[in-house]
């Protein structure tokens, strides 16, 4: 599962971010630089190794003032569909 975030505010917390997101399997330096990139660029997609539910996740960022949104990746892909858009 890949999860999106977007940041709300300018005073979120990095730190417990990413410590929220390496808990969850992601290394700490990708934790870190997936923070990084929260702050400079507004949302940032990663991909959890250790998921406990989407609602776990929130729980934990609620007071990063992150958002969470999840999304799964479609069970097959047409590339023809894809090289026509």
């Amino acid at each position: 599962m890949a999860l999106r975030a977007e940041l709300h505010g300018s005073d979120t917390p990095g730190i417990a971010l990413a410590l929220a997101l390496a808990e969850r399997g992601l290394g700490l330096r990708a934790a870190r630089d997936a923070a990084t990139q929260l702050f400079d660029h507004g949302f940032v997609v990663v991909a959890l190794p250790r998921l406990d539910g989407l609602d776990g996740l929130r729980r934990a960022l609620c007071g990063t003032g992150a958002e969470v949104v999840g999304y799964e990746s479609p069970d097959t892909l047409d590339a023809r569909a894809i090289g026509a858009t």
